[in-house]
């Protein structure tokens, strides 16, 4: 299978000269004509492949370069707090934001107070309120429907327990940056700007996919944090969802 992933290496390299890691990981995950990758090599092959390709030069020894990406590479996730406060649907209206109103149980009409209800007025004939009807409309709702109070119409209640975030995957061969990230494994420190802008830059560096094993505390940060939250060296398990990214937006319970 090594022989494979050099072989296709050299062939690919000359029509794929202008291409980062990122760019080719895209272009053999969306067109057919590399579908025969996906049929020969595992995941963790093919992001070994897009590196060596985005990192081949024309001098390039490339079972060397082959041999020193598969003997460092490895992935990690960083998570971006987009939003503080989360929401559910309410619990009280179903996230419809009304519920029927108490004053005519939703059917929209009352009796008529003029008539109590008879239709007809006191010494005979038909109540002028009601027209006879013994109903009328009621004035405390909309159709049957009243905003619900506990969500204020908006069909949605805050969550406290969660926060909405972006969490995304990365695998890199970079040593440098695995030692930084060992190094932010247990206190769960914030990635700043600055690294963040390092790492998502890195040559070495191309976003993928992989399965969501992690799981944290978020409760100390706030909207446009960043937090690594995943490392993982010895065993590369990623999952390709061919157009599609994998959960983009997730909802993660910190409490």
């Amino acid at each position: 299978m090594e022989s494979k992933i050099i072989n296709l290496s050299k062939k690919l390299y000359r029509s794929n000269r202008g291409l980062s890691p990122n760019d080719f990981y895209h272009t053999i995950r969306v067109n057919p004509h590399y579908q025969i990758i996906f049929d020969n090599l595992k995941p963790s092959e093919i992001a070994i492949l897009c590196l060596i390709v985005g990192n081949m030069k024309d001098d390039s020894d490339v079972e060397s370069l082959y041999n020193q990406i598969k003997g460092n590479i490895f992935v990690f996730s960083l998570v971006e707090i987009t939003d503080d406060v989360s929401y559910h649907t309410c619990s009280y209206c179903g996230a419809d934001g009304e519920v029927n109103c108490d004053n005519c149980n939703g059917n929209s009409e009352v009796d008529c107070p003029d008539c109590d209800g008879s239709g007809e007025r006191e010494g005979g004939g038909s109540c002028s309120n009601c027209r006879g009807d013994g109903k009328v409309d009621c004035k405390e709702c909309s159709r049957g429907y009243i905003t619900c109070e506990k969500c204020e119409g908006t069909g949605e209640e805050v969550d406290d327990n969660s926060k909405q975030i972006t969490q995304e995957f990365y695998v890199s061969y970079d040593s440098n940056l695995f030692n930084y990230l060992e190094m932010k494994l247990d206190d769960m420190d914030e990635i700043s700007q600055e690294n963040y802008s390092k790492i998502i830059k890195s040559r070495k560096t191309i976003k993928t996919f992989s399965e969501d094993g992690s799981s944290s505390d978020f409760d100390d940060y706030s909207s446009g944090d960043i937090i690594f939250v995943g490392l993982n060296k010895e065993e590369i398990d990623f999952l390709i969802q061919r157009g599609n990214f994998l959960n983009p937006m997730s909802i993660i319970s910190y409490l």
